[in-house]
């Protein structure tokens, strides 16, 4: 794919600033279209901002959402754009964490000529795989079409089976704000935060609000 656009999610804001130079200089006649720090950023995007990147790269070790937590949300709601991780840490690590979350590939941050050529292979509608991903990595992952079909068969599980709202709350929650906290912050009654909350335990399988609390910590920890 000679040209197209990209969009970049990483909680390090001088890492997006060197990406967006480096990767201009890579891939010429492509364009950054937006870059985001957290991964709800992204989701807030996707409901106001019509512009949809051929590829979107995500860091995998984000905190907040973690990077495979945001790969599936963008893969639930289309098989565009295709989904590029990125990592500082060893491939292998997040590899296979990826291929289930949607992705099309999986790259290291700092090798950007690969990075680049990574970007044009899933543009193309292709599958990426590097050294280090792991045995049989190219097998793992899917093409964003199918990697699309398979995540709207699947039935979301723990904090993943989650809406947009009750995500939020439950990071206010894990933040340590009481449900009168929260509710002064997000502008609902107590009771509209506490039914949120009761649903959010029962749709996550979590036993109790601490519990799910502490599943979303784990989350974010990628």
């Amino acid at each position: 794919m000679g040209n197209g656009t990209l969009a970049m999610v990483d909680n390090d804001p001088l890492v997006l600033q060197l990406l967006g130079i480096r990767l201009r200089q890579l891939l010429p006649g492509w364009t950054v279209l937006w870059t985001a720090a957290r991964g709800e950023d992204v989701l807030v995007r996707w409901k106001v901002d019509g512009r949809r990147p051929d590829v979107l790269l995500v860091d995998m070790s984000m905190e907040s959402m973690s990077g495979p937590a945001l790969c599936r949300e963008v893969r639930l709601r289309g098989e565009k754009p295709a989904i590029l991780a990125m990592t500082a840490f060893s491939i292998g690590r997040y590899a296979a964490d990826a291929a289930r979350a949607g992705a099309q590939g999986i790259v290291a941050k700092h090798d950007t000529v690969r990075l680049a050529e990574a970007i044009r292979g899933v543009a193309g509608g292709g599958r990426w795989s590097d050294d280090g991903a792991g045995e049989d990595a190219s097998a793992r992952f899917d093409t964003a079409h199918d990697a699309y079909l398979r995540i709207q068969g699947e039935r979301p599980t723990g904090v993943a089976a989650l809406n947009d709202t009750e995500r939020r709350l439950v990071d206010l929650c894990a933040r340590g704000y009481t449900s009168d906290r929260i509710a002064r912050e997000t502008g609902r009654g107590v009771s509209t935060v506490n039914t949120h909350l009761e649903r959010a335990v029962r749709k996550s399988g979590a036993g109790n609000r601490l519990e799910l609390v502490t599943m979303w910590l784990r989350e974010r920890m990628g």
